[in-house]
């Protein structure tokens, strides 16, 4: 199960872990990388089995500033998590049944939103990220 986790804490921290359908790593480097950004607290690492990030943003930053395009976030403090759907029925359909599998972590006492978005399958050469259509199924901006 390849996944992405995105981690407040005084900053952001990410990991994206590509794995095949038994859960062993599907890309492997010959050896892990490090990257630093203008700023030492921001960088990127490639390990064997997944890439984990630093973004050093504030939590009250995040969602300032501006898009792709210069449009502002306007979602200052928060996440802001973009699901598409191929009609408006599917996503109705998805956000409704969100609701049935709302569950409360037994240790920390926080709650899950579990939302399931169908994966539409694109032709290779309409897999690029950001506008001109297609747009990211899910999408995770901060």
């Amino acid at each position: 199960m390849s996944c992405c986790e995105i981690i407040p804490n005084q900053s952001v921290h990410w990991a994206v872990v590509h794995e095949d359908l038994s859960g062993m790593a599907k890309v492997r480097p010959a050896r892990p990388r490090s990257y630093v950004a203008g700023d030492p607290t921001d960088s990127v690492t490639v390990e064997q089995q997944r890439t984990i990030g630093r973004d050093s943003i504030a939590p009250g930053d995040i969602g300032k500033g501006k898009k792709h395009g210069g449009v502002p976030k306007g979602h200052d403090g928060h996440f802001e998590v973009t699901l598409r759907f191929q009609n408006k029925t599917e996503a109705e359909d998805a956000a409704l049944a969100a609701i049935s599998r709302i569950t409360q972590e037994p240790t920390s006492g926080m709650y899950n939103l579990v939302l399931h978005v169908r994966a539409i399958p694109r032709a290779q050469a309409q897999a690029r990220l950001g506008p001109p259509n297609p747009y990211a199924q899910v999408c995770v901006i901060w």
